[in-house]
């Protein structure tokens, strides 16, 4: 809808019989009035051209010592977006076809030019200008969107490798190594899967962008690109968040064991990092963690050390309690009660018999000594929970599974407990 009452009309012509013709036309039209400003030498064709005060550019193909063509071309790549329509006097399909392809809003063959012709072309081309104008800055919005998408992978993908590189550092935390290429196999699905569609949605843009500079798009392919555009970007963006919370988990647990720093913590968010970060083993198998904690439990304490008892239950579990065990249960149940956290730690495994669970918690103590056990699991997990204060105890059946009950203040104590 155009709601201006007179437009601007810039003719390029250089025969004056042509220019009295489309004159008369434009004073006979019916919706509209016209003020036309006729040129005829290049240099000021050129620099009318690129004036913002034309509504609408009517270029003849033919001129002396110069083309339409040559104008049309030069216009365009000065980024010249205004409604062009070519006039010629050739019925030549090639000439219409190279008008349109090099960006001319409309084409009219001059002897067959009425005055309703004239201005239902105008009308059109006008439209048709804004339209291709509105569907470039959409192109360009796209575009950007997806330059940041793809800063924003590559910036997961350097502070993945920083984190990595920090950790490779911590010789003494042997356990984090592996973590970190758990962590990093996750990591390459989302962001392969990213970089698949970003390169998907790169090359579709491109695409539609040569058409809007062509203008040759049409509502079909506008439609398409639209519906690539909103499904790549969704595949982007749910990956990019998956392996962003991974990172995240990674970080947390990462700096936290490696300082073993006192700090104000969330207890739910740190157990589910140690879970999220064991998840590349427990893809490997059918065994389940299901873990139940409030998440308005925070607390006062060592968030490493909390870690690290989960990780090597979990670890005991796996390794002894699911021995010759294709699905196993572990389950989680984290409760407060005034200053006082409980945590009760199951599985589904094979079980213990009295010898062994006298024994478990003593350092060197293992069942699996020719098969690489160092015996310290247990004692590193009794040894932790009395640097937070608290008390753990285990009962186990065999064929029935372990439990191990642990008591914990909410506050870490001024003078730890004696370890073992």
């Amino acid at each position: 809808m155009i709601n201006k009452e007179t437009l601007n009309v810039l003719l390029v012509e250089d025969v004056e019989d042509d220019m009295i013709i489309i004159e008369d036309h434009l004073s006979q039209a019916d919706y509209h009035r016209y003020h036309l400003t006729w040129v005829q030498e290049k240099a000021e064709a050129l620099e009318q051209i690129n004036r913002e005060c034309y509504d609408v550019i009517l270029l003849d193909h033919d001129l002396v010592g110069y083309t339409g063509m040559q104008l049309l071309t030069e216009a365009r790549r000065a980024g010249n977006r205004k409604a062009i329509i070519f006039l010629s006097g050739s019925k030549n399909p090639q000439v219409r076809k190279d008008a349109l392809t090099h960006g001319a809003c409309g084409f009219l063959i001059k002897g067959e030019i009425t005055s309703a012709i004239l201005e239902m072309s105008i009308l059109f081309a006008i439209e048709r200008a804004e339209h291709l104008a509105s569907l470039e800055v959409m192109v360009d919005e796209r575009t950007q969107e997806l330059q940041r998408t793809l800063h924003a992978m590559n910036n997961v993908v350097g502070e993945l490798k920083d984190t990595q590189d920090k950790m490779v550092e911590q010789e003494t935390m042997a356990n984090l190594g592996s973590l970190v290429a758990g962590v990093a196999h996750e990591i390459n699905t989302p962001i392969g899967v990213g970089v698949t569609a970003a390169s998907h949605l790169w090359n579709k843009t491109e695409e539609i962008h040569g058409l809007v500079e062509q203008g040759s798009i049409t509502r079909n392919e506008l439609d398409e690109y639209l519906r690539i555009a909103s499904e790549s970007s969704t595949m982007i963006l749910s990956n990019l968040k998956r392996a962003a919370e991974l990172i995240r988990s990674f970080k947390r647990i990462a700096v936290d064991q490696a300082g073993h720093q006192r700090r104000v913590f969330n207890l739910c968010q740190t157990l589910n990092d140690v879970v999220m970060s064991l998840s590349p083993r427990l893809k490997k198998t059918q065994h389940h963690i299901e873990l139940d904690c409030p998440d308005n439990i925070s607390l006062d304490s060592l968030p490493g050390v909390y870690s690290q008892v989960l990780t090597n239950l979990i670890d005991n579990s796996l390794i002894h309690g699911f021995a010759g065990i294709e699905q196993g249960h572990i389950n989680i149940e984290v409760r407060q009660h005034s200053e006082q956290l409980h945590i009760h730690y199951s599985d589904d495994g094979n079980g213990m018999p009295k010898e062994v669970q006298d024994k478990i918690f003593v350092p060197f103590f293992t069942t699996r000594g020719n098969n690489g056990g160092s015996g310290l699991g247990g004692s590193i997990i009794f040894n932790s929970i009395a640097q937070l204060g608290g008390k753990i105890a285990v009962t186990s059946t065999p064929g029935k599974g372990t439990q191990f009950d642990i008591r914990l203040p909410c506050h870490l104590p001024d003078k730890s407990v004696t370890a073992r």
